[in-house]
C-alpha cells in the first residue's frame, strides 16, 4: 500500500496544483477546501480504494471549480448557496458543469467522479 499512497498523494498533489490549491493532510479526516487549501484526511494503510477515489474526485471538483467557475454575479447580488434557494440552484447547475469539464479534460476524471458519485448518492438515499 506504501507505494500505491505514495502514487495516489501525488496524483492529488498534481491535480490540486492545476488550481494553484495547497493539499494539506490532516489526522482528523475532514475534508474540505477554503478556496486556497483542500483539507483531506491523510491516507494510510486503512485507506480504502473508494476512500482514495473520493479524495481525488473532490479535489479535481474543486479545482475546477476554481479554473472554471465564476461566483462573482452572485456574490454581488448577496446571493449564497447555504441561505438562498436561488443560490442552492445556482450551485447544482454550476456543480454539474464543472464535472462535465473535468470529464471532456481528463477521462479518469470522469471515471473517479462517476464512482464517487453512485457512492455519494447512494449514501444520501
Amino acid at each position: 500500500m506504501i507505494i500505491q499512497q505514495y502514487e495516489i498523494e501525488k496524483y492529488i498533489a498534481a491535480t490540486a496544483k492545476r488550481a494553484d490549491l495547497q493539499v494539506v493532510w490532516q489526522d482528523d479526516g475532514v475534508v474540505c477546501t477554503d478556496g486556497q487549501k483542500v483539507f483531506l484526511p491523510r491516507i494510510t494503510s486503512s485507506t480504502t480504494k473508494e476512500q482514495a477515489e473520493d479524495l481525488i474526485g473532490f479535489v479535481a471538483h474543486e479545482a475546477g471549480h476554481i479554473l472554471h467557475s465564476d461566483f462573482t454575479t452572485l456574490r454581488e447580488n448577496g446571493i449564497d448557496p447555504q441561505h438562498s434557494l436561488l443560490g442552492a440552484i445556482a450551485n447544482v447547475l454550476e456543480d454539474d458543469g464543472v464535472d462535465a469539464i473535468n470529464a471532456r479534460e481528463f477521462f479518469g476524471d470522469r471515471l473517479i467522479r462517476n464512482e464517487s458519485s453512485v457512492r455519494i448518492l447512494s449514501s444520501i438515499m
